[in-house]
Parts: C-alpha cells; sequence; structure tokens
C-alpha cells in the first residue's frame, strides 16, 4: 500500500458545522496522528479504487476495471443517502 494511503483515514466522517445545514468531512486530529493522504498535494487526476475485503493491504488499483464503472453508478444515491447537497 503507498505511505499516503495508510490507515489515517478510520476517524473520518460526515458532520456538520455549528449552525450550518451543509455537511462536511470532519477527521478529528491528535498528537503524533499521520496527516491524510490528500493533504500531501497528490496530483489531482490520480485517482484510486480499492477493494479491501478482496486486498487489505490496498496493493491492487482498480481504476479502469469495470467495477470502477459500477461503483461510479452508485456514487449519486450514496451521496444522496448521506444528504450531500448538489453542486
Amino acid at each position: 500500500m503507498p505511505p499516503w494511503l495508510s490507515m489515517r483515514g478510520w476517524r473520518v466522517f460526515l458532520d456538520y458545522m455549528p449552525g450550518s445545514v451543509i455537511p462536511g468531512i470532519r477527521q478529528p486530529f491528535s498528537q503524533g496522528n499521520l496527516l491524510p493522504f490528500w493533504s500531501m498535494k497528490a496530483a489531482i487526476e490520480e485517482h484510486y479504487l480499492n477493494v479491501v475485503p478482496e486486498d487489505p493491504g490496498e496493493a491492487e488499483n482498480g481504476v479502469g476495471e469495470p467495477l470502477e464503472s459500477t461503483m461510479m453508478d452508485m456514487l449519486p444515491g450514496a451521496l444522496t443517502s448521506v444528504a450531500v447537497p448538489e453542486k
């Protein structure tokens, strides 16, 4: 697994800022926690698709595989289910 994708995101959850109706991603930090991979200035065009139960080390990137199309089709419904606003 690339070091920037190590288990840094396990603390992430969807939350609302006080007084706001717009959801945002919250990731609490404690002293000694590693920074999230998105703070490492990865190229915007880099994408990752991992099937953790089948590849727990996240060594295989599934971008370009048939599963990617399935996940892209499911994404709008998943975002709607957690009340993410449209653009």
